[in-house]
């Protein structure tokens, strides 16, 4: 019996994770990690919830490549103690051996080359390179007892790419009667035919070299293709790179071990060349709070300082969910007098993920009796699914938390929608605190601490202290201390008269009911 588990980045953007199930052996593919709206409250980022895992024999942990929302989670999940061998290609191996390094987790990583085929008994893989916005980027085959399932991962069809080979449809068409194929609906609801990656060669030179002081470009580091054209273009235009945040200077070390970058243009100290001959990549393209662009925009880095007429380049889509932070950042940066070019203004951005034009070419040629449309918010699934319908393919939409089975055809088994565990760096934050952190940011809180004699149950003493609260309530719990004080009533049961007090005197003047602590100690 084959079981389709998805875990996460199905009705969302980032998680991704995707279990596919043979009796009681399991292969996870990908396992990532969501960022977008979580860093309010405390929360990092959330890992999936492998819990409906639990009692099931992981085979491996596949990845399809080097993103953080689809390998960020292993050192969490593997520390959580669903131990299993993870296979990635060399640059997502690289990646990942960084990633334990840094949270010192032991990983038993194994490698494969692009193209390679895994014997994972009851599995096996085939691995296809496809085009993406970061090298080594793979579409898997797989093959089971019951049929072939095809997972693309992250891809689009580059007819040009900086780096590796064109995409292809010919090593998908010679697999026969798909069971079920799992694509990528990122950019499901995009019309247009995507720019080569290529494309943007003479828009950086035309910027770079145009610009009358420093340039700042701010991409994903994770970019080598990006970055890779940058340092080209940094080369012939005679520019000297200057590196800004950790991950930035962690891949470009990682990429030019793996000979795709030449780091012999790196600067380590910025203010030793004219200013003109500066190129910057900073991390920060999407107004993270504490990125490097982030700092420079609001005038807080200690590195770097905007001038009039430097130039800052926004080299990336906005992922849903961080317009506002990024527009808060542009506007910052406008407010400074820099000259900002960025997505949509400008074509300073192509996108690693197939538009429509692809997603159709693809299920064409492959045909499957399923597609299943995976990696993207709601509006994205059922918009690639309506493409299927066009074609006269069948269709299937689920969510993270569904569990599907197939005998003679899908037929839904399960569901939990408690499919996250939110992390704050390494510690699990459990939903309960979590509602009460936002319960706390909306409503605020009032705290009272009273001193009562044990013979008399005279108050003598009592103080006050609140959070978020703007009405002055000091009056209305006075009166309720000494008023139920002097009915008799002692310690918890006095505490809690007094609390109901204040939270209903806080309902009647604002609506709404704060946490409230009362303690009276003897």
């Amino acid at each position: 019996m084959i079981r389709l588990i998805p875990l996460g980045g199905l009705g969302e953007i980032g998680m991704n994770a995707f279990a596919i199930e043979y009796q009681d052996d399991v292969i996870v593919i990908d396992c990532g990690i969501y960022f977008t709206g979580l860093d309010h409250l405390g929360v990092n980022f959330a890992a999936p919830n492998l819990h409906a895992l639990r009692d099931k024999r992981i085979v491996a942990f596949i990845m399809t490549h080097g993103h953080e929302d689809h390998i960020g989670a292993i050192p969490f999940v593997i520390k959580g103690g669903y131990k299993a061998p993870v296979y990635a290609s060399p640059f997502t191996s690289a990646l990942l051996a960084a990633k334990a390094l840094d949270q010192g987790c032991e990983i038993d990583l194994r490698t494969f080359e692009v193209g390679a085929t895994l014997d994972l008994h009851p599995f096996t893989i085939e691995t296809i390179s496809v085009n993406h916005s970061i090298i080594d980027a793979v579409a898997l085959v797989i093959t089971t007892p019951r049929g072939v399932i095809i997972h693309t991962g992250d891809f689009r069809i580059d007819e040009k790419p900086f780096y590796g080979q064109q995409m292809t449809l010919k090593s998908f068409q010679k697999e026969k009667n798909v069971l079920a194929l799992l694509s990528d609906s990122t950019n499901a609801e995009k019309t247009c035919a995507n720019h080569s990656e290529s494309s943007l060669i003479p828009t950086f030179e035309e910027l770079i070299q145009s610009a009358p002081q420093l340039t700042i470009v701010s991409l994903f580091a994770s970019n080598i293709g990006r970055l890779g054209q940058l340092f080209a273009v940094a080369k012939k235009l005679e520019k000297r790179i200057f590196l800004l945040g950790r991950s930035m200077q962690q891949n470009v070390e990682l990429a030019a071990e793996k000979g795709y970058i030449d780091m012999s243009i790196l600067t380590q100290d910025i203010g030793a060349h004219p200013r003109k001959k500066i190129l910057v990549l900073a991390t920060g393209s999407q107004g993270e709070v504490r990125s490097g662009l982030s700092r420079i925009a609001s005038n807080q880095h200690p590195l770097l300082k905007l001038e009039p007429q430097d130039r800052v380049i926004l080299s990336s889509k906005s992922i849903p969910g961080n317009e506002r932070a990024i527009n808060t950042m542009v506007n910052q940066l406008f407010m400074q007098q820099a000259d900002v070019f960025y997505d949509g203004a400008h074509h300073t951005h192509v996108s690693g993920h197939a538009s429509r034009p692809e997603l159709e070419a693809l299920m064409c040629a492959v045909r499957p009796q399923t597609l299943i449309p995976i990696h993207g918010e709601m509006r994205h699934l059922i918009q690639h699914a309506d493409l299927a319908t066009k074609n006269n393919i069948p269709h299937l939409i689920m969510q993270s938390g569904d569990i599907w089975e197939y005998g003679t055809s899908w037929t839904k088994v399960s569901s939990t929608r408690d499919t996250r565990v939110h992390l704050s760096e390494s510690i699990a934050i459990m939903e309960g605190l979590i509602r009460e952190r936002r319960h706390l940011a909306q409503k605020g809180a009032i705290f009272v601490a009273a001193y009562q004699d044990d013979d008399s149950g005279k108050i003598l003493d009592w103080s006050l202290e609140s959070i978020g609260i703007s009405v002055n309530i000091r009056a209305v719990a006075d009166e309720a201390l000494h008023l139920y004080a002097k009915k008799g009533l002692f310690g918890k049961d006095l505490a809690e008269k007094v609390r109901l007090e204040l939270r209903r005197h806080m309902q009647r003047i604002t609506g709404e009911k704060p946490i409230t602590v009362v303690q009276v100690m003897g």
